[in-house]
C-alpha cells in the first residue's frame, strides 16, 4: 500500500520515497527480533500495533480532496492533456486531439500478456538469490575466516544495504527504473563472479560490500520497473499479484541454496547455481522489456 500511495502523491521522486521503504524496513527488522526477546511476543505485537497506528494516523493527514490545492495534478492526468482541452475549449474549430491513446496496461491486459510473465520469472529469481545473505557468515568461514571475521562482514555488509536503498533509489530517478535495474542486476552477477574466483579473504570482503549494495532490489526496485513497463492504468491490481513473485523466490531460494551445499559440502555448486539463476534474472528482464516497448510502438 505504502508503494501506492507514493505513486499517487510523489511520483516525482517515487524511487526515493520507495527506498525509504526498505531503510525503514530495515531498521524495523534490527529493533523488533530484539524487543520480541527480551520483552514477549505479546508486547512485541503491541509495539507493532502502535507502530501502524501512528503511520495512519499521520498518513490521513496526506489525503488530498483536490490536488489542485498543493500545486498536484490529479491521479492519471498529464498537463499536456490539460493543455489540450484548454485549447479546444477556446478555438471550436480546433483540431487538437484530446482522446490519447492509453498504452497502459489494464489487469487482464497484463495477465494475457508474456510481459507480465517474464518480468515475474526475472522477481522470482532475484528474489531466491538474495536469500544467499543468509548464507555468507558460512560461506567466509570455508574459506578461512575466523567467526569474528565472518561477523564483522555480515554487520558491515547490513550497513552497506541500508545506505544503497538510498542509492537505488537515487539512481532510478535519474536514470529510471528500467536502466537502474540493469545495473544493480549486473553488479549482482559481478560479485557472484568474485565470490567464485578467488579465495582470498580481503577481496571476498570487497565483494559482499558489493552484493550488499544489489540486494535490495526486489524491496526497492521491483514495484518502480512494474510501474515503468506496464504503466500506472492499472498499477494497484497487476502489483498485488506481481508482488508475490518475491515472496515466492524468498521461500524457494533459502531451501535451494542449502541443498546444494549440503549436497556437495562447499559452496562452488551453490554459487554458480546463483550465477545461472542471475543470467536467468537479467535475461527474462531483458526480453519483458524489449517486448514491451515492441507492443508499444504497434500502438
Amino acid at each position: 500500500m505504502a508503494v501506492i500511495v507514493i505513486g499517487l502523491l510523489m511520483m516525482s521522486s517515487a524511487a526515493i520515497w520507495a527506498a525509504s521503504i526498505g531503510l525503514s524496513t530495515a531498521i524495523t527488522s534490527a529493533i523488533v527480533p530484539s524487543f520480541i526477546q527480551n520483552y514477549g511476543w505479546e508486547k512485541g505485537f503491541l509495539l507493532l500495533g502502535g507502530m501502524y497506528a501512528v503511520a495512519l494516523f499521520l498518513g490521513a493527514f496526506l489525503l488530498i480532496e483536490k490536488p489542485a490545492d498543493v500545486g498536484m495534478l490529479p491521479y492519471g492526468v498529464t498537463e499536456d492533456s490539460l493543455a489540450a482541452v484548454a485549447e479546444q475549449a477556446t478555438n471550436d474549430s480546433s483540431t487538437v486531439v484530446t482522446n490519447h491513446k492509453n498504452t497502459d496496461m489494464t489487469y487482464a491486459q497484463a495477465l494475457r500478456s508474456p510481459v507480465f510473465y517474464l518480468l515475474a520469472l526475472s522477481f522470482v529469481c532475484f528474489a531466491m538469490i538474495s536469500t544467499f545473505t543468509q548464507q555468507i557468515p558460512i560461506f567466509f568461514t570455508t574459506k578461512g575466516a575466523t567467526d569474528v571475521q565472518a561477523g564483522m562482514v555480515l554487520s558491515i555488509a547490513a550497513i552497506v544495504m541500508i545506505a544503497s536503498k538510498i542509492i537505488m533509489g537515487i539512481a532510478s530517478d535519474k536514470l529510471g527504473a528500467t536502466k537502474a535495474f540493469y545495473i544493480f542486476t549486473t553488479i549482482y552477477i559481478l560479485a557472484f563472479c568474485i565470490f567464485a574466483a578467488t579465495d582470498n579473504i580481503t577481496i571476498l570482503t570487497g565483494a559482499a560490500m558489493i552484493y550488499a549494495v544489489s540486494t535490495g532490489v526486489p524491496a526497492v526496485m521491483n514495484q518502480l520497473v512494474t510501474f515503468e513497463v506496464l504503466g500506472k492504468k492499472e498499477f494497484t491490481a497487476i502489483w498485488g499479484i506481481l508482488s508475490t513473485a518475491s515472496s515466492l523466490g524468498l521461500a524457494l531460494g533459502g531451501p535451494l541454496l542449502g541443498y546444494f551445499y549440503d549436497a556437495t559440502g562447499s559452496y562452488n555448486m551453490t554459487i554458480i547455481v546463483s550465477i545461472v539463476f542471475m543470467v536467468v534474472c537479467l535475461a527474462s528482464f531483458f526480453f519483458a522489456v524489449t517486448l514491451r516497448q515492441g507492443e508499444l510502438r504497434k500502438a
